[in-house]
């Protein structure tokens, strides 16, 4: 009887010696986890103004595919390119977070501040005209023109402008197909280059061009 309870022991002993062991197999060791890769962006800052988009901004680093998400989108709307591009299109004034997130898990963020637009009233009015600094010139039309070596567009390539009479006085605008090298031609003083032209809108075959001639602004609006 002796002997059978030493045996048994013995068993029991061993039983919770072998539980005790690892069995490599069935137990392996707690994997490393990586860190979440962090994606980096072309741009770390965005301002824009009410209806204006911005250029595409790049997507690199991380881990493909991304997520791409606007904290506000009635204010700051995505709009994606391609798998690694974006653009943000600015819908009204106030501040918005565009988040990039990795399939790790990894992600970085964009701060984008939309202001006021400052020429919402104009571009509000589709009325075809053109004015400088307030002065309505009431006749206006759009034309496309080659220079035959004349004086008024300095070379042979097409042009396209506006020209423009209010009485006695009359100008016209003019710049390249692509807006480059804009001028301003008037009567009295002649040719002066503008030091700057942009197209504000184009929508339902209307433009809208702010063109500037040092303090005064030239504002155009006519269709396309």
């Amino acid at each position: 009887m002796k002997k059978q309870k030493k045996v048994l022991v013995s068993l029991v002993i061993l039983c919770l010696l072998a539980g005790c062991t690892k069995n490599p197999v069935t137990e392996p060791e707690n994997p490393i986890i990586p860190e979440p890769e962090t994606p980096t962006l072309s741009q770390t800052s965005l301002s824009l103004i009410e209806g204006e988009s911005s250029t595409e901004i790049t997507i690199s680093g991380g881990v493909a595919p991304y997520v791409v998400q606007s904290s506000d989108e009635s204010v700051a709307q995505v709009n994606l390119v391609s798998s690694t591009k974006f653009a943000v299109t600015g819908l009204s004034t106030g501040t918005a977070t565009v988040i990039v997130r990795g399939k790790d898990g990894g992600e970085t963020s964009l701060p984008v501040s939309v202001s006021a637009d400052p020429y919402r009233t104009f571009k509000a009015d589709a009325t075809t005209r053109c004015e400088i600094n307030g002065q309505v010139y009431t006749e206006f039309n759009r034309v496309f023109v080659v220079d035959k070596g004349g004086i008024l567009l300095e070379s042979s390539q097409k042009k396209i402008g506006f020209s423009a009479r209010d009485g006695n006085s009359y100008l016209y605008v003019g710049w390249d197909n692509d807006y480059r090298n804009p001028k301003l031609y008037t009567e009295n003083e002649g040719i002066v280059p503008l030091s700057s032209l942009q197209v504000l809108q184009e929508k339902e075959g209307k433009g809208w061009i702010i063109a500037k001639n040092g303090t005064s602004e030239i504002r155009i609006c006519s269709k396309f």
